[in-house]
């Protein structure tokens, strides 16, 4: 629902930025766009604004626009082709820097994604989004001393936004200073008790240090704000499976993960784990495939599924999944999908 309402803002400021006169994108059109894109009809959105293209094709809010639909489309590539057709003179622009730099970043181009997530946050300083965007570039590429610039000063600038001391959590749990990242975490959750994230983090984080009766609360707490948190479900599924006895609430709380959320890596490769348990390798690969298919970066779950694989005495697919699980080990980027949801936003 807040990358939708994201969604609408943008375009009905982007439509109206730079002056469109009315022949170029008529009232209606534009309110028709802003409505098939807040419900989600994006391939009606994206064939208005081609339509309107035909006849100004160098218009840059038309191509804006176009591009920010098939972002959220998640056509990422045709993003991408149509901000590269973008005057070059029409780039000097925050939104187009934004837009850009979380298209790259959605592509797994962390370091090509850099330069427009810097020229956004230089042209628009006082856009706390700008903060948070750069900041999350540097986790996803292990800078952990840049991000925390930037996190240290987004928490001065913008006091209101949990966020940015999320991020210095983030940080603490990269550089491996669990002393620090649950007080962190607890602190964001005292300061902004609203905030769903903070309840996230603090249960993830609870979980690695096998305190799994504060994990178990921390997800309740997050359910108590959001009734149909995917990973709240399994984070508690999670809890259940490392305490003794509690076998079948971790399988009826991950099933219920997965209906809210069927394509959650973390619930996957968990409930790929149960199954394993439960002596069903060829299950357990089902549900990894999806993981790796839906977060081709996440390394833990190419480990479980090679694991897997040699237990079905699949040797072949084994070493190959244990091949991509050291590869995604010794790569300079960060395969957190945690960080990306909700230390970045998607616009």
């Amino acid at each position: 629902m807040a990358l939708v309402v994201t969604l609408v803002l943008v375009l009905e400021a982007v439509l109206d930025l730079h002056g469109q006169e009315a022949s170029v994108q008529p009232r209606s059109a534009r309110e028709e766009v802003i409505d098939l894109a807040a419900r989600g009809e994006y391939a009606a959105a994206d064939h208005i604004l081609a339509e309107e293209l035909r006849n100004d094709p160098a218009n840059f809010a038309l191509l804006y626009n176009r591009a920010l639909v098939n972002f959220f489309w998640k056509r990422d590539e045709e993003s991408l082709r149509l901000l590269r057709s973008v005057a070059a003179g029409d780039r000097e622009d925050p939104n187009y820097q934004a837009l850009l730099s979380s298209v790259l970043t959605g592509l797994g181009r962390y370091r090509e994604a850099l330069p427009a997530s810097r020229e956004a946050l230089r042209l628009a300083p006082s856009d706390a989004e700008n903060w948070l965007r750069l900041g999350a570039l540097y986790l996803h590429l292990k800078m952990g001393g840049h991000a925390t610039e930037v996190y240290e000063k987004g928490q001065t600038l913008f006091p209101e936004r949990p966020e940015f001391l999320l991020g210095l959590g983030v940080i603490q749990e990269m550089q491996a200073k669990f002393e620090a990242t649950i007080p962190t975490y607890e602190e964001v959750v005292r300061k902004f008790p609203r905030y769903l994230g903070g309840y996230l983090f603090l249960a993830g984080a609870y979980l690695k240090a096998s305190r799994t009766a504060e994990a178990a609360r921390a997800a309740t707490q997050a359910l108590a704000l959001d009734s149909r948190s995917a990973l709240a479900e399994c984070f508690l599924a999670e809890a259940a499976w490392k305490t003794p006895g509690q076998e079948k609430e971790a399988t009826a709380r991950i099933q219920k993960a997965l209906q809210l959320d069927p394509t959650l890596p973390e619930a996957l490769v968990l409930a790929a784990k149960i199954e394993l348990k439960r002596d069903d390798p060829q299950q357990a690969v089902y549900y990894l495939k999806k993981a790796t298919a839906e977060q081709p970066r996440m390394a833990s779950a190419f480990y479980v599924l090679g694991q897997t694989y040699r237990r079905l005495s699949q040797t072949r697919d084994a070493e190959a999944a244990l091949r991509e699980f050291k590869r995604l080990q010794r790569s300079e980027s960060l395969g957190n999908p945690l960080v990306a949801s909700l230390l970045a936003a998607r616009q």
